[in-house]
């Protein structure tokens, strides 16, 4: 995840290490993922990252990519 302002990297996971993501049901501004400190099923602890999107759309496409990498994630195992 990038800064547009800044251009710089905010955060970086891969996708074993997220084990949840969606958009807020009343207000698809938010946005929110979960991320473990290793693989999911290594990982002691979670931190919940939740953020506020001006665009409606490109909230739901984060999430749609985020969502897109748990299929990738999981056919390939």
């Amino acid at each position: 995840m990038f800064c547009n302002e800044r251009g710089k990297e905010v955060l970086n996971y891969t996708y074993p290490e997220i084990s949840a993501c969606g958009c807020c049901s009343t207000d698809n501004h938010y946005l929110a993922f979960i991320a473990g400190n290793d693989l999911c099923t290594m990982a002691t602890e979670f931190m919940c990252h939740v953020f506020y999107c001006a665009n409606q759309a490109k909230a739901r496409d984060v999430i749609s990519t985020i969502a897109e990498g748990f299929e990738r994630t999981q056919n390939a195992v």
